[in-house]
């Protein structure tokens, strides 16, 4: 419970208040469709799941050895 109210950052509700957005407009449309889309986005924002959803895309640089990173001198003829 406490992951629905908590880490909301700008992509979060964005993804929120479309869904909200699509889905009024869904009810107006009376479109099943358009209504599965706002379904969607609303379950991504409220479980912050999806692409980068709770940094699931970020790169650990603290175990990254910068000391012994390999390369190739290249000749400039």
């Amino acid at each position: 419970m406490k992951a629905i109210f908590n880490n909301w950052n700008v992509m979060r509700g964005i993804r929120l208040a479309l869904g909200i957005i699509i889905l009024v407009q869904a009810f107006i449309q009376r479109d099943f469709l358009i209504g599965l889309l706002a379904g969607f986005l609303l379950f991504t924002a409220v479980a912050n799941i999806g692409c980068c959803g709770a940094n699931s895309c970020g790169i650990n640089l603290k175990n990254q050895d910068k000391k012994n990173l390999p390369y190739e001198e290249l000749d400039p003829k």
